[in-house]
């Protein structure tokens, strides 16, 4: 593979990005641990070992405005290494100075780290270096900031419905929202993305009330031995929805 030295402003965005993650300070292992090291720091049936402090202090580096130059530093020179050892080279590498940059959505930091990787990975050590856990640990983040993420229903990936019994399924469970008025009362955008699970939901509280007498409630749950509603989002609204259709209906 070729190989080049990224410019200045590459590294920085990198950094910056770092800085501004929404779950606090970045902070990645800067060496391998030793075994020693491992079983202070990690004890079995424990979230941590009783050494742990002592262990993360020494192998661990945070990204802060006072740390952002080391770090620039760092990154710019395991670049540069990987250039020389690709063609054979010793030339000196650009004094690195940290400073703004212009913020950046996640995916253009996201494909910025696969740059910065592929012009760095020329070294047989590059995994064990501390810019491999660098861009690791920032990879993380911003991942979890791509739209789309939050909303995702993967956090277990539950079993899946039979594939056979699944249009059938969702043909029922969008039949009933239309009879009862919940697909065209004004909650549709909030019910769009969880309408087959909420319905599914409906069918089987259906099965325990009479049609005329729907009215979902803690007591008629509890009564009927129902689990509580899917925590979607708009179902509440849905809900509220269904039980004012039954009332005109009723009035």
């Amino acid at each position: 593979m070729s190989a080049f030295t990224v410019p200045v402003e590459h590294i920085r965005a990198m950094v910056n990005a770092g800085l501004v993650t929404r779950n606090g300070p970045l902070s990645w292992q800067t060496r391998d641990l030793t075994d020693t090291e491992r079983a202070h720091a990690y004890l079995s049936g424990q979230p941590w070992g009783l050494g742990a402090a002592m262990v993360f202090r020494d192998a661990w580096r945070e990204l802060t405005p006072a740390t952002a130059g080391a770090v620039g530093a760092m990154l710019l020179a395991e670049n540069r290494r990987s250039v020389d050892y690709r063609y054979s080279e010793d030339e000196i590498e650009e004094v690195y100075t940290h400073g703004p940059s212009r913020l950046r959505q996640p995916v253009e930091i996201l494909k910025a780290i696969d740059c910065y990787e592929y012009q760095s990975c020329e070294t047989p050590d590059w995994e064990q270096s501390e810019a491999h856990q660098f861009c690791q640990a920032l990879r993380g983040p911003l991942v979890r900031q791509l739209p789309g993420y939050d909303e995702a229903d993967s956090w277990p990936i539950q079993e899946p419905v039979p594939r056979k019994s699944r249009p059938a399924m969702n043909r029922a469970a969008l039949s009933y929202a239309h009879a009862s008025g919940v697909a065209g009362n004004g909650c549709a955008v909030a019910f769009r993305r969880s309408i087959i699970r909420c319905c599914r939901w409906l069918l089987k509280a259906r099965e325990n009330f009479p049609a005329d007498r729907f009215a979902p409630s803690a007591e008629n749950f509890s009564l009927s031995g129902l689990d509580q509603p899917p925590t979607v989002p708009g179902f509440g609204r849905c809900r509220k929805a269904m039980s004012d259709t039954q009332k005109r209906r009723t009035s």
